[in-house]
């Protein structure tokens, strides 16, 4: 009996401790330097005049997303089930995750798209690629299950192969901002 309410106390404990440390950090000013990830692992791009073109006309017609009038978009992209080597698309369609795209919008300095692939999944935040205008255009071939970018509304983008984080598209975000002011 001892043995068990030491253990609860340890549990309770580390809980609270555990509570105490988890304040939000505010990220809207990050910059590639506050992230950790390898610069090597950012690829920086910008799209030919006709592929920003198709783009926005795409953004617009299939998500209701106005690269013009946003400035910045930040895309987290699933790549195809078939090719990851763990269910990429397991909490998709997931009901738990409503309220998730507006509080993330929140802590942004760009509007997000979170797009997939594969088609037959219905879910409230991630839409369908149907024509793979995405993935044709930022599908890099890397062996991994998604990726994410930001890009401006000149086409000038910043590519990374992972899950997508708030302080990488806050980074992305101001990175682009510089390089248009230079």
């Amino acid at each position: 009996m001892k043995n068990l309410f030491l253990i609860l106390f340890v549990l309770f404990a580390f809980s609270c401790k555990s509570t105490k440390n988890n304040t939000e950090k505010n990220t809207k000013n990050y910059t590639l330097s506050d992230i950790k990830t390898s610069a090597s692992s950012i690829e920086v791009g910008e799209l030919k005049k006709q592929e920003i073109v198709d783009l926005k006309k795409y953004l617009k017609e299939t998500f209701n997303k106005d690269l013009d009038s946003l400035k910045y978009l930040t895309i987290s992209y699933l790549k195809s089930k078939n090719k990851c080597w763990y269910d990429n698309y397991q909490n998709i369609s997931s009901d738990s995750n409503k309220d998730l795209l507006n509080k993330l919008k929140t802590k942004m300095n760009s509007d997000l798209l979170i797009a997939h692939y594969d088609s037959g999944y219905n879910s409230f935040y991630s839409l369908h690629d149907e024509k793979k205008i995405i993935s044709s255009l930022f599908d890099r071939g890397y062996e991994t299950c998604d990726f994410m970018l930001t890009i401006n509304s000149m086409g000038v983008y910043l590519f990374k192969t992972s899950h997508f984080s708030i302080d990488t598209s806050n980074a992305f975000t101001n990175e682009l901002k510089k390089l248009e002011t230079n």
